[in-house]
Formats: C-alpha cells, sequence, structure tokens
C-alpha cells in the first residue's frame, strides 16, 4: 500500500502515512463505510477520527475495518466489481480459536459494487493505473522503480497485471535490499549449522540464532528493514522484530 500511494500519488494514503495514521482505518475504512465506521469506533471505545497506527478496534469496528481492507486489497489492481465480489466471498477470516470462516459469502455482487465504487473515487488510484497503461503503451514495456527490472508483457494488454507490476516487484526488491544487506551481517551458519537467515517469505525474515544473540538480531533486522528509496517519495518502509522460542511465536 505505501510503495502504490507514493507511485500513484494518492494525497489521503500518503498524508496518513505521513502523520502516523493508520490508512486502513483513517483512510480505506472511512472511505467505504463513512459514519457508519466512525460511530462504531466511538462505540467499542477507539476514540474519535482520525486513528493513530496501532489503534485497537473491536466489534462492528474491527469488522468493518477488516471488510474494508479486504475490499482495498482486492481492488487495488483495477479490478472489475465482478473480480473484487469473487475476491471478498471467498475471503476467509481467523476466528482466533484455530478456526476460519467465510464471513462474505453471502454478499451480493450490487452490495461489493457500492463498497467497491466508493474505495476506487476514495483512494484516487486511478490516474496512477492510466499512467502504467499509457506508458507500456508508449514504450512497450514497463521498469519497476527500484531496480529497474523490466516487464514486456508479451501476451498483451492485462491491465491488472500491468499495474500490479511495478508495486509487487518494487515489494520484491525492497526485500531484496533488506536480504543482501542482513547477509552481510549474519552470513549463513553464522553460529553453527542451521543458524542465520533460514527464510524469506513476502515482507518477512526468519533468522535463527542462540537465545544470548536474539536482542542484537533483532536490532540487526530492523536497521536493514527500515529503509527509505529515492524513486519513492513521502513514504518510509518499517519493520518490527520479534523474539520467540519457535516460528509459531514470531
Amino acid at each position: 500500500l505505501r510503495i502504490a500511494a507514493s507511485r500513484w500519488e494518492s494525497e489521503k494514503y500518503l498524508r496518513a502515512f505521513e502523520q502516523g495514521f493508520d490508512p486502513h482505518s483513517t483512510v480505506t475504512a472511512v472511505t467505504v463505510f463513512g459514519d457508519m465506521f466512525k460511530e462504531a469506533a466511538r462505540e467499542c471505545g477507539a476514540g474519535e477520527y482520525p486513528y493513530l497506527t496501532g489503534t485497537k478496534f473491536s466489534g462492528t469496528a474491527k469488522k468493518l475495518r477488516g471488510l474494508s481492507k479486504s475490499v482495498q486489497y482486492a481492488s487495488q489492481y483495477w479490478a472489475a466489481c465482478e473480480t473484487v465480489h469473487r475476491v471478498i466471498t471467498q475471503t476467509e477470516v481467523d476466528n482466533g480459536d484455530g478456526t476460519t470462516d467465510l464471513p462474505y459469502i453471502g454478499m451480493s455482487v450490487r452490495e461489493v459494487r457500492v463498497m467497491h465504487e466508493k474505495w476506487v473515487k476514495g483512494a484516487q488510484f486511478d490516474d496512477g493505473w492510466e499512467r502504467e497503461l499509457s506508458s507500456w503503451k508508449k514504450e512497450g514495456y514497463l521498469e519497476e522503480p527500484i531496480m529497474g527490472r523490466r516487464r514486456d508483457f508479451l501476451d498483451g494488454e492485462n491491465i491488472n497485471e500491468i499495474v500490479n507490476f511495478p508495486i509487487q516487484a518494487a515489494g520484491a526488491s525492497l526485500m531484496n535490499i533488506a536480504l543482501i544487506e542482513l547477509h552481510k551481517r549474519i552470513p549463513l551458519y553464522k553460529w553453527g549449522r542451521g543458524t542465520g537467515i533460514i527464510n524469506q517469505c513476502h515482507d518477512s525474515i526468519v533468522v535463527e540464532c542462540p537465545e544470548n544473540q536474539a536482542e542484537w538480531v533483532r536490532e540487526q533486522i530492523e536497521e536493514c528493514m527500515n529503509l527509505t528509496h529515492e524513486s519513492m517519495p513521502r513514504v518510509e518502509f518499517t519493520a518490527t522484530a520479534d523474539i520467540g522460542m519457535t516460528w509459531k511465536h514470531v
């Protein structure tokens, strides 16, 4: 979301990031549900709008925030309403007891269309989508903004893939930069076989280390993953490391 907000110049999301507000409540949920979400937030004790990062929501406010977030991520890459509906109705939600549910499976296309259109209007990403498509038509390819990797889309015009590529590829490049730097500090088998960086999945890195080195490792991970990039103005990419005796605990 930070990459998309910067690249596509969404002023609402950029202001939220710059001011330390939670983007999914202050922008996403308020854009989709308006006063309904604000009232639910007051009722659960979250306070008045705008909401700082880390604000805890419960009850109806938590459900509305989660649903609006699903709408946002389903819609973010120029998806048609029918696609958003399919994604929303198939979205599994963790019940917190080890089970999952499909809470939106009965939602109609009309209900999803209302939420989708409100989000598109409020998020202000559509001009950015058009720029990506125009750039591809003019140049015949797109480059992601961090490392300049190129994709030509030889299968033709697929607008969802065209707008998805520079965002997802930029995220991958940011992780590559962090991994390369972290590997310099924590090489493979630094404390013996089976130690060091043991996994990278999406925007997470797992390191196996002796217990007495955990705090130092936490500092190294956060230093490597907290960064900015000149091609992504007005946003910082942040990460917080957790310590646990098993992967489940982190």
